[in-house]
């Protein structure tokens, strides 16, 4: 009886503070059958701004990073130009060298890649099984009893040193 109680209790205790939350709503001027509304969208910066190098925004002062940000505004066309041209160079090496290479040879670079390139995704498949196989709590093994198949793990124990 006193469980039943308790549970007509809490029913009529979340009954309330839904109705209560409405009346908030409505007096408001909110209607309770709309959605919420979503976030307002976050403030714009007025100008694009620069990344602080490593560990410099600990010491740093205001004045200091704004001058910083005009130094990498400064040099950043510049460095953009550098890349697109690396770029080319790069792709103009990669045909000269494609270049030197027969029909046959080229073909088989193209299949070694793929083979690298299957290689890679495995691998990564199944780091991120593992990644999530180890992030499972500690009973939610996929196997029946939740035992490690008798695998020791680790050892929490503090160790003597000799």
């Amino acid at each position: 009886m006193s469980c039943s109680r308790s549970l007509k209790s809490c029913v009529a205790f979340a009954a309330l503070a839904l109705t209560v939350s409405l009346a908030q709503q409505s007096l408001r001027g909110e209607d309770p059958a709309a959605k919420p509304a979503a976030k307002p969208a976050a403030k714009e910066r007025a100008k694009p701004r620069g990344r602080l190098p490593a560990n410099y925004g600990k010491v740093v002062d205001p004045l200091q990073k704004e001058k910083i940000y005009a130094i990498q505004g400064e040099y950043e066309p510049k460095i953009e130009a550098l890349r697109a041209q690396l770029k080319d160079l790069v792709a103009k090496r990669d045909a000269e060298i494609d270049a030197l290479l027969t029909a046959e040879q080229r073909e088989k670079v193209k299949e070694l890649a793929e083979a690298a390139k299957a290689r890679r995704a495995k691998a990564a498949a199944a780091a991120a099984s593992s990644d999530a196989e180890a992030s499972k709590p500690a009973g939610s093994s996929s196997d029946a009893g939740g035992s490690k198949g008798g695998v020791k793990t680790s050892d929490s124990s503090p160790k003597k040193s000799s």
